[in-house]
């Protein structure tokens, strides 16, 4: 199995789609791009990332970097096993 980039922006998108038909009125749910960008944070500035990044996620164009993918899977309400294909394993140090 190859790992394609656009898988993980194929999955996050469909996510975000099944977030708002789940629960429409619930804010809590990262539901678009523009809200999802507010939750999380650029590693560089400390700062929210810009609407276009999650674009260029969801276009295949670029990846969230570690820390970034743990709080995508915390704003979409989902595990890194939902977004990332089997072929892509996580090795997270014991604490």
């Amino acid at each position: 199995m190859t790992y394609k980039i656009d898988d993980l922006g194929t999955r996050m998108r469909a996510r975000r789609n099944d977030n708002y038909k789940r629960d429409p009125e619930n804010f809590n749910y990262c539901k678009t791009q523009e809200l999802l960008s507010e939750k999380i944070m650029s590693s560089k500035s400390n700062a929210p990332i810009d609407r276009r990044t999650v674009i260029n996620w969801e276009n295949g164009n670029s990846t969230p970097n570690l820390q970034q993918l743990i709080q995508l899977c915390e704003c979409l309400d989902c595990d890194a096993d939902y977004l990332l294909p089997e072929s892509v394993r996580l090795i997270v140090p014991a604490h």
